[in-house]
């Protein structure tokens, strides 16, 4: 979308995550060298205020908490009075949580298929304290699957196993 309409990305870092410039410098290079993306690291408040003021700013996608997002908005609204809330809203997406779905099928698997299934399962869930995307909060299983209790089993087991990591981010 940003390319075909010709709109430019800019990435703004948190604090904590500043050591992805780099990658993301080689990375988007090609892109960086037409105009298509830019990153900032660590600027003021008074400088993302004023990134969110550029009239040529169409629309702004976040992670972080819903208070971060209604500061967003509130800029956008001061800087745009001419726009409807709807309208302001509309300018906005963020990800705010994550509901990520494991879903598995009804095939027949091995003892391993199943472990290395739950291992993977587990894992998110205790990477960060479960504040990643890839943390499950729903696992979707086949109602009349033969191996469903089997896969409860190795599931209960690898997160009994697995120990929870601390959180990233401080607060």
């Amino acid at each position: 979308n940003c390319l075909r309409h010709r709109r430019p990305v800019l990435v703004k870092h948190h604090p904590l995550r500043e050591w992805l410039a780099k990658p993301y410098r080689i990375m988007l290079e090609p892109l960086s060298k037409r105009g298509y993306f830019a990153q900032v690291s660590n600027i003021s408040n008074d400088a993302t205020r004023a990134l969110l003021s550029d009239p040529g700013l169409g629309h702004v996608h976040i992670t972080g908490a819903y208070k971060t997002a209604q500061a967003v908005q509130e800029i956008l609204a001061q800087t745009r009075p001419h726009l409807s809330a709807n309208n302001i809203k509309s300018m906005v997406t963020s990800e705010l949580g994550c509901a990520t779905p494991h879903i598995l099928d009804d095939g027949v698997y091995t003892d391993m298929e199943l472990k290395n299934a739950c291992r993977i399962i587990a894992f998110g869930k205790k990477l960060n304290g479960g504040c990643n995307c890839v943390c499950a909060q729903v696992i979707v299983l086949p109602k009349q699957w033969a191996q469903k209790d089997q896969f409860r089993s190795v599931l209960f087991d690898e997160l009994k196993r697995r120990p929870t990591m601390p959180c990233y981010y401080p607060g």
